[in-house]
């Protein structure tokens, strides 16, 4: 066999969060995919209490992201990690492939 199954215990679960830039300079958190269409998208990703930034298109500026959106993203995240475990307990994850 090419491929062979293995559980995988993970010491961190990353924690997305995108944020999109909408017309007069205004940053949503968790934007549908036509907000982030109109400008500037922001992921951020936290990852054992780092974040890692990906950045798409427009113009923000890293100043804003670490001075704006890190401090936003990071009061945030009680509220994304309830809604992660409860996808996770009602067995989502398992259809996206990560049972």
């Amino acid at each position: 066999a090419l491929a062979e199954a293995r559980r995988v215990a993970l010491k961190s679960r990353p924690l997305p969060v995108t944020f999109a830039r909408l017309p007069g300079d205004v940053w949503v958190l968790d934007p549908t995919a036509g907000e982030e269409g109109l400008g500037a998208s922001v992921s951020l990703c936290l990852v054992a209490g780092r974040w890692l930034v990906y950045h798409q298109g427009g113009g923000a500026d890293a100043d804003r992201f670490t001075s704006e959106l890190m401090p936003a993203a990071r009061c945030c995240v009680p509220e994304l990690t309830k809604l992660l475990e409860g996808v996770c307990a009602s067995g989502i994850d398992s259809a996206l492939g990560d049972d």
